[in-house]
């Protein structure tokens, strides 16, 4: 928890500001989180919901809140002090890392990388996501080509089966406190561009940039490499839509 200026929250674009140490983000200690905020309310607020509801400065059992036991450990925190020294260095070698990697990428035919926007000076570089063309790799599906890459040392990942809207919570409207739940109905949403790719979508996870050149070359050499035998993998569709 901390605070910050006096106007928006440091690292947030508004008033208030969240980051996450969970163990895949690029500054983990496995799990925890971080609130930025200039506003004495919140963060009081904030004080209290991640400690069991007590206020700072108050009795042990005086509580304020109801709250939960969110609180940071010590040997979480002495992981994340350690981490912050190495963070400058490590942020300025990703993005070096994946400003080499994504044109490489971008050149193997049905491959399409996501890109840096020309006016990003900083990048926190945390996963890259790429999208593929099924017909470009003998039509396997997206499940097949991660294994495929896997197999070559490159450990892409599959996390997102299908779009948000799809998650049973939505579906099956679990959140019955929120006023007009009974008109919304997520069983007709359509959202074709996300289900698509939700489909046809790796992702490279955020230590690969960490490695050395050729560590980077690797994995753009790998996606050729599957492609060029694509035809000798298991032919499998990519998840099919919880409908």
């Amino acid at each position: 928890m901390a605070r910050s200026g006096e106007n928006a929250a440091w690292g947030a674009l508004s008033g208030i500001g969240a980051f996450s140490f969970q163990g895949t983000k690029n500054l983990t200690s496995g799990e925890s989180g971080f609130i930025t905020t200039n506003d004495e309310q919140l963060f009081e607020l904030c004080c209290g919901l991640h400690t069991i509801g007590r206020g700072r400065g108050g009795g042990v059992y005086e509580h304020f809140y109801v709250g939960w036991n969110y609180r940071l450990s010590e040997l979480q925190g002495s992981l994340l002090n350690v981490q912050f020294k190495r963070l400058e260095a490590q942020t300025e070698l990703r993005q070096r890392r994946v400003e080499r990697l994504l044109p490489r990428l971008s050149a193997v035919p049905g491959i399409r990388a996501q890109t840096l926007d020309s006016r990003v000076t900083r990048a926190a570089c945390y996963v890259a996501i790429l999208e593929f063309e099924p017909e470009a790799f003998a039509g396997v599906g997206r499940d097949s080509l991660a294994e495929a890459l896997q197999g070559e040392g490159i450990p892409a990942g599959t996390p997102y089966h299908y779009a948000l809207h799809w998650n049973p919570v939505f579906q099956q409207k679990n959140f019955p406190w929120v006023p007009g739940i009974a008109t919304l109905d997520y069983s007709r949403v359509e959202c074709p561009i996300a289900d698509r790719l939700c489909r046809n979508t790796v992702f490279l996870p955020q230590y690969i940039p960490l490695g050395e050149e050729e560590d980077v070359d690797a994995g753009a050499e790998a996606f050729g490499k599957v492609q060029r035998n694509a035809g000798e993998l298991k032919t499998a569709r990519g998840p099919s839509l919880p409908r």
